[in-house]
């Protein structure tokens, strides 16, 4: 029996479930599923490094825990809470970037560990789009006596860079990274990522897909790997990266200058998390999410992110004057067209999300309802 009691705030389709008693306790109904799922609750886990906290699933009797990749990053070693209160050094025994997966192995346990079934993450009769899924996990540091779920269905089965995944429009934030993602059977179908994720419209959420994980886990129990290296070279980026303006890609090279001369590269912004926003002086919606990102702007350090306005095809005297009258406090670049004709934004304002390598994270399109939260929060899923 699991000793806690579930919550879930901020999410739709809220679930408020007492666990002690496996019986409601509020806010709404479960899903017709929920007796099927609620087994795996035992088996999920909080994953917690010097400088982050992650979720993550056991899905064998020895103690493999399934995680994310940028979850755990360099580290070989990394601390998992179980909700039944006890905490373990793990050993990451496996970390492939291009999957975005990583594996912990706990100490061995004379009884075993409570663990979670894996099923099958093919398109198939019995998972198909608008099938029901459930997401579980500890975001925002969540307490480990309080996991939240989110419910939601299956939008797509996309392939991208060789690796299959889930796509869903159950949300999920900062810190459900590595959670397990549950068909209604209550076997774990994928693991929660936002590496590849378009926010655009309402399939927002991706997982990695669980076939590629029990790849990865069967490698771990053969002993072919021991290492937080990406397992195999044959998944990893090329070096000579793909360079588009959609989301997996390198981002367009550019070489810019703000109003009072000064230089602004997509090189300058390596190692830091960016938004490249192109915005216009004479959009009113641009005004909003501009205004909004100077909320949270100052609340990041300037080695840690930085956020540009690339302004297309206006005069340098009335985007100063704009900047002067806003007080701005973040790059503002002048665009002659032609980084707009690299990135070819469908509208303005259009968010580009990057990682410290350039890589496009998430592309995000106005408007933005608690603008400012939610953008803070989207930089801080990856």
């Amino acid at each position: 029996m699991i000793h806690n009691t579930i919550k879930l705030p901020l999410i739709s389709a809220l679930l408020l479930f007492s666990v002690i008693s496996l019986s409601l306790n509020g806010c709404a109904s479960a899903p017709a599923y929920y007796e099927n799922v609620k087994g795996v609750f035992p088996a999920v886990v909080r994953v917690v490094t010097s400088d982050k906290t992650g979720s993550g699933v056991i899905v064998t009797k020895t103690g493999y825990v399934l995680t994310s990749q940028h979850v755990v990053d360099n580290n070989t070693t990394v601390t998992v809470q179980l909700n039944n209160g006890a905490s373990y050094q793990g050993a990451v025994a496996a970390a492939d970037e291009a999957m975005d997966l990583a594996i912990i192995k706990l100490p061995d346990a004379q009884a075993g560990y409570t663990y979670a079934a894996t099923g099958n993450s093919n398109e198939s009769d019995a998972l198909q789009i608008s099938s029901p899924v459930l997401i579980i996990g500890y975001p925002g540091g969540n307490n480990i006596n309080n996991l939240t779920l989110t419910t939601g269905t299956i939008c797509a089965f996309p392939r991208m860079q060789s690796v299959s995944y889930l796509q869903s429009d159950a949300k999920v934030y900062a810190g459900s990274s590595g959670g397990p993602m549950v068909d209604s059977a209550g076997n774990v179908i994928g693991i929660i990522n936002s590496r590849y994720t378009n926010m655009e419209g309402h399939c927002a959420t991706f997982a990695t897909a669980i076939n590629e994980a029990r790849t990865l886990l069967s490698r771990v129990e053969q002993g072919q790997t021991a290492t937080t290296q990406p397992v195999s070279p044959v998944t990893q980026p090329s070096t000579a990266q793909t360079s588009c303006a959609e989301v997996g890609c390198h981002a367009p090279d550019f070489s810019l200058l703000t109003p009072d001369g000064k230089t602004i590269t997509l090189d300058s912004l390596k190692g830091k998390k960016a938004i490249l926003a192109f915005v216009s002086t004479r959009c009113s919606t641009c005004l909003q999410i501009t205004l909004c990102i100077q909320q949270f702007y100052d609340n990041w350090p300037r080695e840690q992110m930085e956020v540009v306005f690339i302004v297309s095809q206006e005069k340098a005297a009335d985007v100063a004057s704009w900047i002067k009258l806003y007080g701005f406090k973040n790059p503002v670049v002048l665009d002659p067209g032609d980084v707009y004709n690299k990135y070819r934004p469908e509208k303005v304002p259009t968010l580009y999300f990057l990682n410290g390598d350039g890589t496009i994270k998430i592309k995000k399109y106005a408007p933005i309802d608690d603008c400012a939260t939610e953008l803070d929060s989207l930089l801080r899923l990856y």
